[in-house]
């Protein structure tokens, strides 16, 4: 399938944000006490998590800072040979923001400074997007249930399809959608430090749940996302916390239990028993100015019952680690490690089958995501950034009283249970690499540019392996007459009798390779912005060997047809 998509937009005071973001910009200006650029100052800028970078201000006296990290402690220091060095502490930088500051040089020795710490005023005049930015300050003292979903709810115009008061939601994924998307949800997008993690297989959906101590900023868009995204549904963007210069060591546990429940006499609703949310976080230096690392734990051990009388009780288990390095000057890597598996211990369980699942993980840590990324700072207008990511969300679902997989499936018609049941198992895996940049170039043609240029190219797998055990699944119902549980006529059945069907195992594999190339120019004069972008996907699917349910050969049920079926019904059934 090919798309090429040609947007071109006029606005007003406005630039379109991209929804996969990961970081914030600085933009600034250097001038003199009337008001005039100074070209040539050295702009130095520093923070207890970022290395250190600096840059000169060009002809027009403007500088800028790309693709930093969320903080609010970052320094901006201007120094110049006849001025008084300037420094402005307190700025803050958001996801997806652009903070702008003017800073005005008076003239003196160079030994003289200036300093105004101030926290800057959170106004970004470019931003058209409509969305929200989550701190982790807000993330920490909202009293809400802790998971991203609840963010997303915070957010304008995004419908869910649950309200989760205190927790009696978690450990379960909400649908979604904002602004009357059709795809109802399947357009969502999922961002974790700048990689798309969005579920291969359940479209929209995230590939595992999370820590909600591990992130430093969360920013939701539903709407005005560049040529840099796919789609256009909600895009949520988390940014997990880094190490500093200064260790730092934190823990946490909540309680939330049954106790604090309002009791609604008559009213329906999932109740709490007991959730235990608990956890810690490790950061510092590694070299100080120069390498950093940060890792984190977390659980959630979740105790409800659901409406209908079912228990809830999913263990989230989390694992977190990033380090971040400036080998060279202007230079940034970040390596990031994230694993997270659910483990629940009779999910789906029901009256028909009342033993349910035990849903856990393939892999012993929980399914991986891996991000390896590199940037470079070529002087004042070119950064280019390249980054590798490795996902694979995995999940397996188990019969609770078959663990090894050799029972066989049994149904009881009569009273309308099944024993023992078809197991599950799904791997996803994603490979994702990608080069773009970004040149800017403030006087070409009169007019001021940004242009964003890249290429990236991705697969996804999806496998799943599903069966009975043996291929075997028996029916019997001591109350038979002469219509079977499918209403298809049977009348040679005899009442007591079993009837068994033999099928063969649920094996798919599919995929999807896909090609992307963007272009884009943000022209601004004045007060007249101009976005032009061109996006270009190509995407091959592919199915591999796969094999789906078969009952038999020719009838769909068959009573002891065949000596092997009747000898596994003796070893395993009264006659």
């Amino acid at each position: 399938m090919r798309k090429i998509w040609l947007p071109v937009l006029i606005l007003l005071l406005s630039v379109s944000m991209m929804a996969q973001v990961r970081t914030g910009n600085i933009y600034g200006k250097v001038v003199d006490t009337e008001g005039n650029p100074l070209p040539g100052v050295t702009v130095t800028l520093t923070s207890a998590t970022f290395p250190t970078q600096s840059t000169v201000t060009d002809a027009q006296g403007v500088f800028r800072f790309v693709s930093l990290p969320p903080a609010k402690d970052y320094q901006i220091k201007a120094e110049i040979a006849g001025f008084k060095t300037k420094t402005e502490s307190g700025i803050i930088v958001v996801i997806g923001g652009n903070t702008n500051i003017t800073i005005t040089m008076e003239q003196g020795v160079l030994e003289e400074q200036v300093t105004v710490t101030a926290v800057t005023p959170m106004v970004d005049t470019k931003k058209t997007t409509v969305g929200k930015n989550v701190t982790q300050e807000i993330l920490q003292s909202l009293p809400s249930a802790r998971d991203p979903w609840n963010v997303m709810a915070m957010a304008p115009s995004i419908i869910m399809d649950r309200e989760n008061v205190g927790g009696n939601e978690s450990g379960q994924q909400a649908s979604y959608y904002a602004r009357g998307d059709v795809s109802g949800g399947a357009n969502n997008v999922w961002a974790l430090d700048g990689v798309v993690v969005t579920d291969p297989a359940a479209i929209g959906a995230s590939p595992i749940y999370w820590d909600f101590d591990s992130f430093e900023e969360m920013n939701v868009v539903v709407g005005g996302a560049d040529v840099t995204v796919q789609t256009g549904g909600v895009g949520l963007n988390m940014v997990t916390r880094r190490g500093g210069n200064k260790v730092s060591l934190t823990g946490r546990f909540y309680l939330t239990d049954n106790y604090f429940q309002a009791k609604y006499t008559g009213k329906t609703y999932n109740k709490i028993n007991q959730i235990k949310d608990y956890g810690f976080s490790l950061g510092g230096p590694l070299v100080r100015d120069r390498a950093w690392f940060w890792m984190s734990y977390g659980v959630q051990d979740i105790n409800e019952v659901a409406i209908n009388g079912t228990p809830l009780k999913p263990l989230l288990e989390d694992y977190n680690f990033k380090i971040n390095l400036q080998p060279i000057k202007n230079n940034r890597f970040e390596a990031l490690l994230t694993s997270g598996q659910k483990k629940f211990i009779g999910r789906s369980a029901s009256q028909s089958f009342p033993e349910g699942y035990d849903q856990g993980c393939p892999f012993h840590w929980g399914s991986p995501i891996i991000k390896i990324q590199d940037e470079q700072m070529f002087g004042n207008n070119l950064l280019l950034s390249g980054k590798f990511a490795y996902m694979n969300s995995s999940f397996s679902l188990i019969p609770h009283s078959d663990p090894n997989m050799n029972h066989l499936v049994m149904y009881d018609a009569t009273n309308d249970v099944t024993y023992d049941n078809w197991y599950y198992i799904t791997k996803r895996p994603m490979y994702d690499g990608d080069l773009h940049g970004q040149y800017y170039n403030d006087n070409f043609l009169g007019m001021s540019h940004e242009i964003k240029f890249g290429v990236e190219y991705s697969t996804r797998r999806v496998t799943t392996d599903s069966a009975a055990p043996g291929n075997l699944y028996m029916m019997y119902d001591l109350n038979w007459t002469d219509v079977d549980w499918e209403g298809t006529g049977n009348p040679g059945f005899t009442p007591g009798m079993r009837e068994m069907a033999v099928y063969s195992a649920y094996n798919l594999d599919w995929g999807v390779t896909q090609y992307t190339g963007f272009l884009q120019d943000t022209i601004t004069k004045g007060r007249l912005t101009v976005l032009l972008g061109v996006r270009f996907d190509r995407q091959q699917p592919k199915i591999n060997s796969s094999t789906y349910y078969t009952v038999n050969d020719n009838p769909v049920w068959t009573q002891y047809a065949e000596p092997d079926v009747k000898a596994a019904i003796k070893l395993l059934c009264l006659e």
